[in-house]
């Protein structure tokens, strides 16, 4: 029997078809096979896709995120010319590993972010690399941090990575956005005396680890990583939080890395729907939520 359609929405409305795009995610998770996840995967993107071909960036810039938050990654930033709005989602193949897809919208349009398959884990870790939208290595954003430099926004984001079953990555992604074009990786973000484009955390898929920005103290935070014991030294799949925090602090027109940073909340507890079935059932059991 052939599976039920989602119920037609109609089209050049100001609020997304949340119904249909809460469907396609259904049938992302509840499929059994690869092959349905993907066609569910390509619908969503189609639904996305036409719903924004049908409204003014104004529309596409303003829309109310409300039920969509709990379904996928819808953050937004900035202020009047300079505001964006992402979102992004993945989907869990039966090897663990992930697809994703994505748009991001500006005053000017918008844009569709398309994965290239053919990064492998590695490739994607790569700090220095400049990534077009349709080369982008993938990600599920749940927070953008605007500052400027010289009047110039620049956007960061922080974003969730699935990896291959053992570990797990969240990225903070620097983004420029020129004229409605966008591009990710811009030189604003110093590490250890280097400037990078990105930074990653990677860790043990078995646990939870922070990265959040603190507005009140001008700075991203994370939980600083390490393994259980010097031999493991460069293992990540054994890689989890030693209950020390870092820092993304802005200063002079960049985001600089600061470790052994105090943090007033040490349990940086904040909830959020971890893309991550089998923690989300974790974390249900041990009565506590997912960390960003």
């Amino acid at each position: 029997m052939a599976a039920a359609c989602a119920p037609l929405i109609a089209f050049g409305q100001s609020r997304p078809p949340v119904e249909q795009i809460a469907q396609h995610i259904e049938n992302m998770r509840a499929s059994k096979a690869d092959v349905q996840r993907l066609a569910a995967h390509e619908a969503l993107k189609t639904t996305w896709r036409r719903w924004l071909e049908e409204v003014s960036p104004e529309e596409a810039l303003n829309f109310d995120s409300g039920e969509l938050g709990h379904l996928l990654g819808v953050v937004d930033g900035g202020e009047k010319a300079e505001k964006i709005k992402v979102v992004s989602w993945n989907v869990e193949l039966i090897d663990r590993t992930h697809r994703y897809g994505g748009f991001i919208m500006t005053i000017e349009g918008w844009t569709e972010l398309s994965q290239d398959e053919r990064l492998d884990l590695g490739d994607a870790l790569d700090a220095q690399r400049r990534y077009k939208p349709e080369d982008w290595p993938g990600a599920i954003y749940y927070d953008v941090v605007v500052k400027n430099d010289n009047r110039k926004p620049v956007y960061l984001l922080l974003g969730w990575q699935g990896g291959n079953g053992t570990t797990t990555r969240k990225v903070v992604e620097t983004l420029d956005v020129n004229r409605g074009r966008v591009r990710f990786g811009t030189p604003h973000l110093e590490v250890q005396g280097r400037l990078v484009k990105r930074h990653h955390l990677v860790f043990s898929d078995a646990v939870s680890v922070a990265l959040r920005h603190e507005p009140e103290a001008n700075r991203i935070v994370m939980d600083h990583l390490s393994p259980p014991s010097p031999e493991l030294q460069g293992m990540h799949a054994y890689y989890g939080p030693d209950f020390t925090y870092d820092a993304l602090v802005w200063h002079k027109g960049k985001w600089h890395l600061e470790e052994g940073v105090d943090v007033a909340d040490p349990n940086l507890t904040q909830p959020w729907n971890d893309p991550n079935p089998r923690k989300r059932r974790r974390s249900s059991r041990n009565g506590s939520s997912g960390q960003r």
